[in-house]
């Protein structure tokens, strides 16, 4: 056919005619067409309405019953795994769901079977649903446990599924329903094909004259196929051009579309092409094999699936995860698969470099964190104690809890448990610095208060050191004493015999360098008798998201009271193991004392090279006599070591004044052993330190006198027996 150019004359004046003509005869029988079909098209229409009006509610109503119920049983799974009352609301709003649909559904008459499906549906439901509000009960009750038990029970999820079953039967009664309806269009619609036939025949008639319309359409066609061609070969190029593999897969499992991505994936052989073939050309057996069930259950369920898939390359193995969604013709009829795949197998290989270098990072720092959290060995039988460090649950880095236990002067005690703000190594860091300066400020002897005092100014520079909180007790055994002071800390417990466990929270104050000036500080003393025992700790041991720190605090209590007869030990376990609920977020740092007794069988008394503090020795050292009943020669024993003693301090240390020296003496079948040692440096040009009036009482006082002397100092041992004779007057 010839198409005319613009302005071209026209040969024969008629040729235009015979178109028109042709058209307005064509006209004129569609007009004749839709009188005739009109009325049946219309009856036609009508029914499908009165159709669309009954079936497509009710089936939007199955569709509710369903989605009310999973959002009935998802709340309450997701209440009794939590015991969030927030899940309560979707759990009411799918009740009300599901009780609306059924009301809508009693409202469609669609027939006797309808209705029978439907009340078998919501007998299931209501099995289920007893089942449901057992759950709700038990966790509004307070019994968690029992309601996960029963949340996640076989019992309970077979009433739901048999419910499911018998919506689904709900369903497919609806469908079949509404195909029955529609056979019974059959005949009109047959009609109205036949009449449509008869229109066709003659619309082809007059057609014929209509030439040059049709030859338009013709080149429009082209036009539009051209179009198509192209935007299939952009397509290609755009798909070509990602690094993704993008496929294309028919219901045989061959490939119809493929990119050069997911060539390269498949082979390294640029000349051969993978469409066509199916997967298993490329890879071995059961791997293919796998992946065809993966294909098949995406065509059977319509449903999209994601997946890991390992295909051979000559670098080694390459990890792809794929996505397959169903291919669909204009029909919506499933007509293979389409799917991307993504080569992950350098990201893992990265991730998995991550989570060993962050596990190496992690056992460093905790290593660091278990070497300076602090010390509680103690060498004194006159007491009982323990120390417990545990990290959090649900933290992979430390945290900077700390503890310490500290032998100060005249036979005090001194526990220290403490918390550095955050986690990771700069907590660490903090603690180990704030820690190392409280130990070493109460080996000073200045009380808790002055000492937090102290610490405060040192916190100051540290950095992390700021909002750290800690708290510092001291015990004298022999007053039977116990001094403390709390910065932000939690209370000391203290458990005296035959009375409820104490909080001592009479002295609370803010946390280490909370504020540029840091104010006085308070402490307070109580009782300590024989038996008590004394709790220190961080919130850790209590703290929970679901409840206050009061009631963490009752808990603790009621455990100590019920199991103040266990060893330190025992009980400290035993509080970490019961007390710490499982959404706990934070270390936990515990000490434990009990006071076992007054005065120690070993006497020991560090004093330095000072004649000022032979008074204080003396004193103790009497005391200690007293309390193991040793009257008679006590004096003259107290003077024997107190000569011992100022010999050190006057020849020892005579060149450096510095240094110190250590007593220590011990009860051996009624009588006493004294060891006297310094670490002195003697002069050699002295007389002998040993031949003058201190020496001569130590032999008259003493069973026996031995002194030793190397680089490292100088010992003096005094054994002494009761029926031994002083020294006369």
């Amino acid at each position: 056919m010839e198409v005319r150019a613009p302005g071209q004359q026209e040969s024969r004046p008629s040729a235009t005619r015979w178109p028109r003509l042709g058209f307005l005869a064509y006209l004129a029988v569609l007009v004749l067409l839709v009188g005739a079909t009109a009325p049946v098209l219309i009856r036609t229409i009508q029914i499908l309405d009165q159709q669309r009006a009954v079936f497509d509610p009710a089936s939007a109503e199955v569709g509710n019953l369903l989605t009310g119920a999973l959002n009935q049983e998802t709340a309450a799974r997701g209440y009794a795994l939590t015991g969030d009352v927030s899940f309560l609301q979707p759990f009411l709003g799918g009740e009300t769901q599901y009780d609306e649909a059924v009301s809508g559904l009693r409202q469609a008459r669609l027939g006797s079977r309808f209705t029978s499906e439907l009340d078998a549906t919501t007998r299931a439901f209501d099995r289920w649903h007893e089942s449901t509000d057992r759950v709700i009960s038990d966790v509004s009750a307070g019994n968690i446990t029992a309601a996960r038990a029963l949340a996640t029970q076989s019992e309970g999820k077979a009433l739901f599924n048999s419910f499911r079953t018998s919506q689904g039967t709900l369903a497919e009664t609806v469908d079949q329903l509404l195909v029955a309806d529609r056979d019974a269009l059959h005949g009109d619609v047959e009609l109205s094909l036949v009449v449509l036939a008869g229109g066709l025949v003659l619309g082809i008639v007059v057609a014929a004259g209509m030439w040059g319309w049709w030859r338009i359409r013709g080149r429009d066609a082209a036009l539009a196929e051209r179009g198509r061609a192209d935007t299939a070969v952009l397509l290609q190029s755009v798909i070509d051009a990602s690094t993704e593999s993008i496929f294309a897969m028919d219901l045989g499992g061959r490939h119809i579309l493929a990119n050069r991505a997911r060539h390269r994936a498949l082979t390294d052989d640029p000349a051969t092409s993978v469409l066509g073939r199916p997967v298993g050309d490329f890879m071995g057996p059961e791997e293919a094999a796998r992946l065809r069930r993966g294909e098949l259950e995406v065509v059977r369920t319509g449903i999209q699936r994601q997946d890991e898939e390992v295909y051979p390359r000559p670098d080694g193995p390459h990890t792809y995860l794929v996505t397959k969604d169903p291919l669909r013709d204009a029909m919506g009829r499933i007509v293979g698969v389409v799917g991307v795949a993504r080569d992950v197998t350098l990201e893992r290989a990265l991730l998995a470099d991550q989570q060993r270098l962050y596990r190496l990072e992690h056992e460093l720092a905790q290593t660091m964190q278990l070497a300076m959290v602090g010390d509680a060995s103690l060498d004194d039988d006159r007491v009982e104690v323990c120390a417990r460090y545990t990290p959090a649950l649900d933290q992979l880095a430390v945290g900077g809890d700390w503890y310490d236990v500290v032998s100060l002067t005249g036979g005090r005690i001194g526990l220290i448990v403490g918390d550095a703000v955050g986690h990771g190594i700069d907590s660490v860091t903090a603690m180990g610095q704030l820690r190392s300066a409280l130990t070493a400020l109460a080996r000073t002897g200045l009380d808790p208060a002055r000492t937090l005092e102290a610490l405060d100014q040192f916190a100051q520079t540290v950095p992390g050191g700021h909002s750290a909180t800690c708290v510092y007790a001291i015990l004298d055994p022999r007053h039977q004493e116990l001094t403390y002071a709390s910065a932000g800390q939690m209370p000391p417990l203290v458990a005296a015999p035959g009375r409820r466990p104490l909080v001592l929270d009479d002295c609370q104050d803010p946390p280490l360098a909370a504020t540029r000036a840091p104010g006085r500080r308070r402490t307070a003393t109580v009782p300590f008798p024989e038996g008590s025992l004394l709790l220190l700790y961080t919130d850790g041991l209590i703290e929970s998201r679901s409840e206050g720190l009061d009631q963490g605090l009752e808990r603790l209590v009621d455990a100590v009271d019920r199991h103040r007869s266990m060893t330190v030990d025992d009980l400290a376990d035993l509080l970490i193991a019961s007390l710490q609920r499982a959404d706990h977020h934070d270390d936990v740092a515990l000490v434990g004392l009990r006071l076992l007794h007054t005065h120690s069988q070993h006497f020991r008394h560090r004093l330095p090279a000072d004649a000022g503090a032979l008074r204080d020795l003396r004193h103790a050292f009497d005391e200690w006599l007293a309390h193991h009943g040793i009257g008679e020669d006590r004096d003259l024993l107290v003077l024997a070591v107190g000569e011992a003693v100022a010999n050190s301090i006057e020849h020892g240390y005579r060149s450096d004044g510095g240094g110190g020296i250590e007593v220590e003496a011990v009860t051996e079948e009624g009588g006493v052993r004294v060891v006297v040692q310094d670490q002195g440096r003697w002069r050699p040009g002295d007389p002998d330190p040993w031949r003058g009036r201190g020496f001569a009482i130590m032999r008259r006082v003493a069973r026996s006198v031995e002194v030793t002397s190397d680089s490292q100092g100088t010992t003096v041992v005094l054994e002494w027996s009761p029926q031994l004779e002083g020294v006369p007057s």
